[in-house]
């Protein structure tokens, strides 16, 4: 397993020091009283320890997070493929004009991004040694699905 951001682990490593420095300076208190006299009655009851399960619980829910923002990854298997062919980036518009139905597929009229992804299969399908990316932009772009021999994760992204 790898971590896109293998340093935010060391956050991770400072739980036990802040837990720690939690602890040493105490709780504040639930209730402020003006007087002891007026809690006496309650002060032979038998402490909770849910309040310290609760809190072992919010630090083990924040070391998750943590190690969440990391992005744990799991690589497989990398396989090796060699192939001779092209590079190709597809520049594909998501716009709201994209929308317009002014084409016809099998007899039903569709819209313009119905099209596109209809020729852009056909296209990657007659491509099988390049690698072919996907950028989509509808006023700002952004990569869809980078360079890749695997044709099936650009199909589905």
């Amino acid at each position: 397993m790898t971590f896109a951001y293998p340093w935010l682990l060391l956050l991770v490593a400072a739980l036990p020091v802040l837990a720690w420095w939690r602890g040493k300076r105490g709780q504040q208190a639930a209730f402020l009283y003006s007087s002891i006299q007026l809690v006496k009655s309650v002060a032979n009851l038998r402490r909770s320890r849910a309040g310290q399960f609760l809190a072992a619980i919010r630090w083990l829910t924040l070391g998750c997070f943590i190690v969440g923002l990391a992005r744990p990854q799991k690589i497989e298997s990398e396989a090796s493929v060699k192939a001779s062919g092209v590079d190709i980036v597809v520049a594909l518009d998501l716009s709201g004009s994209m929308e317009s139905e002014d084409f016809e597929l099998r007899g039903e009229r569709v819209n313009r991004l119905v099209i596109a992804k209809d020729t852009l299969k056909k296209f990657v399908d007659r491509r099988p040694s390049d690698r072919i990316g996907l950028v989509a932009f509808a006023g700002k772009p952004y990569i869809a699905a980078p360079l890749t021999l695997d044709h099936d994760f650009l199909e589905q992204n």
